[in-house]
């Protein structure tokens, strides 16, 4: 599934892949532990959305370049 909703992806994905636009490449592989069904406003999910964004908006994670959050998709994969 590809999508530009971090929450969806988080909540429903096992891993999700951060990617860049111009040219298309992976920023970063996230896992998601957390068993389904999960709470949508656990602490747990929240952190991962928050991590995620992170590297969308302002690339503050690890010196990573921003990516710009509204042309970046998001790799979502599950199982």
């Amino acid at each position: 599934m590809v999508t530009h909703d971090v929450r969806e992806a988080v909540y429903l994905s096992d891993l999700v892949v951060v990617m860049q636009g111009a040219p298309g490449r992976i920023v970063r592989r996230i896992r998601v532990p957390l068993p389904h069904p999960r709470e949508r406003a656990s602490a747990e999910l929240r952190e991962l959305e928050e991590q995620i964004l992170g590297l969308l908006i302002g690339g503050q994670e690890n010196g990573a370049a921003g990516v710009g959050a509204a042309r970046a998709p998001l790799a979502a994969v599950k199982g």
